[in-house]
């Protein structure tokens, strides 16, 4: 491991592993309104640990261990159903 004057916080330590079932780490990284994950600048994550900490999270997602939320859609079909002006 090549070591430089200002590592990662995840390369740091060398016993911490980003897993999707670790959901108190991946919270960390991710802003509590938004759902997103905060920007490198903010939290000084190496490249190769981003790429790992956005496989992690979006597979937590996946599993139901995070929760996020998804936009209500409100289509209009009355281009598609004429009769149904009133919805």
């Amino acid at each position: 491991m090549i070591t430089t004057g200002n590592p990662c916080p995840i390369c740091r330590d060398e016993y911490l592993v980003l897993h999707y079932t670790n959901i108190d780490l991946l919270k960390q990284f991710i802003h509590p309104e938004t759902g997103e994950i905060f920007d490198t600048r903010i939290i000084h994550v190496c490249q190769k640990k981003l790429i790992e900490l956005e496989v992690a999270i979006e597979k937590a997602k996946f599993y139901g261990l995070l929760k996020y939320q998804v936009p209500f859609r409100k289509y209009d079909y009355s281009e598609y159903y004429p009769d149904l002006k009133e919805m």
